[in-house]
């Protein structure tokens, strides 16, 4: 061996010792000073909250008292019923025809026809989104349910 390769060899082998000394040893006395810390953080905020808690039974009211017991209970009303009603009750589409002149389409839903942004007049609270050949999508109000309805001969 020559007295480079001896040298390299030597730092290589220096890196390995050091390597294993700082994954065995340096990382267990890490692991124990991180440990005792977050436990002292756990303490800290242990005892920040009973203090928060302290405050607000101290400066609760029977405003806050109320807001709670709300905040609480079930709601009677669900806000998303209106959407779920939509696409449960039974709808009663038919796409019967479809008629294309130039850029504009037009799409026959129940006898009356529609172009896209219509609303339709047997259920007023639904519009015509898109129209295609073989598919018109009708939505809501809002937009939130899509009706796709297939094209019926």
């Amino acid at each position: 061996m020559a007295k480079r390769e001896v040298v390299i060899v030597a730092v290589m082998a220096l890196v390995v010792f050091y390597g294993l000394y700082d994954f065995f040893y340096a990382a267990s006395a890490d692991r124990s000073k991180s440990v005792k810390t977050i436990e002292v953080k756990v303490d800290e905020l242990n005892k920040l909250a009973a203090d928060v808690e302290e405050v607000l039974a101290a400066t609760s009211d029977a405003k806050d008292a109320y807001i709670v017991t709300r905040a609480e209970t079930d709601w009677l009303v669900d806000p998303f019923y209106l959407a779920r009603a939509i696409a449960e009750q039974e709808i009663k589409f038919f796409f019967t025809g479809y008629i294309e002149m130039g850029k504009r389409k037009i799409a026959i839903i129940n006898g009356f026809d529609y172009e896209v942004g219509d609303y339709l007049l047997e259920r007023p609270g639904f519009q015509v989104r898109s129209i295609r050949q073989n598919e018109v999508v009708i939505t809501d109000r809002r937009g939130i349910t899509n009706i796709p309805i297939p094209f019926v001969d």
